[in-house]
């Protein structure tokens, strides 16, 4: 009973949204529980189709890169003729492509349509935030985005135990299984998400309209440009949550053990998500962003950093919770931010740049840590990620300054 009513509590942050946000708060869920291809790609390719680890890396690495053009390609034209129309052909498409690659004879013709659909699936993210933005109004913006994130990662925990259960029965049924729910998130999107006309008067003169492209957003709008180069770095970061966490469960507890290990670190990470969103975004709903962002960066300095020193698996756990919290505490955020400085007509390329940055961040960093693990050890590895962090953190508290200070640029606008 008593949790029942602690849900029900929880819940109510949620509550007066407009109700084309729950609708993507399911079809979230919907779109990212049916993920079963993209975390078990490199296994496809290995195991199902026979293909050597080298050949089965380049199709992967290809599949990810076109997927940035693809957000830059979504965020153009969801400018152009509506963001719900770019959503609903994104999700469609990326689910379509998979129909075919079920029947494909051979491993490069199912990667041909892997590599397309990618392109599709890289614009879906940039151009459903600039929707949520469309939908929204000031301090509802904080909680239409928890509340969205919540339901990716609840699909993204539920996505996983499917798709281990479905792979035995084939790469026909993986890719079939994701087909539909693609589509069927792309019906609930269709049918049910309104693409809201946009007031030429916003309520804030940053969201006001801006004639000319995105260099000259970023070229008004100096803070969303150092923004991103920040966001970048914090990516950059977080994506050592698997790869350096990889390497370092393995060094300590070896091959089959740290398997186990970094497993029960990911279930952390995904109940510490669903059980901090709600908190948290009590905590920053009447904050400035920013704000929220610092402390991200000092819970990812924290909990990162500390794996330097970390030689047992309780303190594997703890690290996991604070940079998990950290993680929070800027995804629920870092839209809002985005979303209250960019102008009414550029929505979906601002959003398709930041995601480009991110997932620049995400590129690097397995790469040059792997390089820095390599040289230098797992220690210096951590302590380079968490000073690296830090200074970040360090870098959105001067932008904050400077925004503060300079209200100027904004009259000039």
């Amino acid at each position: 009973m008593q949790i029942a009513i602690s849900i029900k509590r929880s819940l109510k942050i949620y509550s007066g949204l407009p109700k084309s946000i729950y609708v993507l708060f399911i079809a979230n869920i919907v779109n990212n529980m049916g993920n079963f291809v993209w975390p078990f790609l490199t296994m496809l390719f290995t195991q199902k189709l026979g293909l050597g680890a080298e050949k089965a890396g380049l199709i992967v690495t290809l599949a990810i890169l076109f997927q940035l053009p693809g957000a830059a390609f979504a965020g153009k034209i969801a400018d152009k003729i509506g963001r719900k129309k770019v959503l609903v052909i994104f999700q469609g498409f990326a689910g379509l492509l998979f129909i075919p690659a079920a029947f494909m004879p051979g491993p490069y013709e199912v990667a041909f349509f892997v590599v397309i659909s990618g392109f599709f699936w890289g614009g879906i993210q940039p151009v459903s935030r600039a929707l949520i933005t469309d939908l929204t109004r000031g301090e509802e913006r904080i909680r239409a985005f928890s509340l969205t994130y919540l339901g990716v990662n609840i699909g993204f925990a539920l996505g996983p135990l499917l798709a281990g259960f479905l792979y035995a029965y084939g790469i026909k049924v993986i890719f079939l299984g994701n087909a539909f729910f693609c589509l069927l998130s792309a019906a609930l999107s269709a049918l049910f998400v309104e693409e809201p006309d946009i007031p030429s008067s916003e309520e804030s003169s940053l969201e006001a309209p801006v004639e000319g492209g995105l260099l000259e957003v970023l070229r008004q709008r100096p803070s969303l440009f150092f923004f991103s180069l920040i966001w970048l770095i914090y990516s950059f970061v977080y994506v050592q949550s698997t790869f350096g966490m990889s390497l370092t469960v393995t060094d300590l507890f070896g091959e089959l053990k740290g398997a186990k290990v970094l497993g029960s670190l990911m279930a952390v990470n995904g109940l510490g998500v669903v059980l901090l969103t709600w908190p948290l975004t009590k905590i920053f709903e009447h904050r400035e962003p920013l704000t929220a962002v610092y402390v991200s960066g000092l819970l990812y300095a924290l909990g990162f950093g500390m794996l330097a020193f970390v030689k047992s698996y309780l303190w594997l756990l703890i690290s996991a919770f604070i940079w998990t919290a950290g993680e929070v505490a800027g995804a629920v955020t870092v839209n809002v931010y985005i979303s209250d400085r960019t102008p009414t007509t550029h929505r979906g390329r601002v959003n398709a740049f930041l995601h480009i940055m991110s997932r620049a961040g995400f590129s690097a960093g397995p790469v040059v840590m792997g390089a820095v693990a390599s040289v230098f050890g797992l220690k210096v590895l951590w302590l380079f990620s968490g000073v690296l962090v830090l200074m970040a953190a360090f870098a959105v508290l001067s932008l904050n300054h400077y925004e503060r200070k300079n209200n100027n640029w904004r009259e000039n606008l």
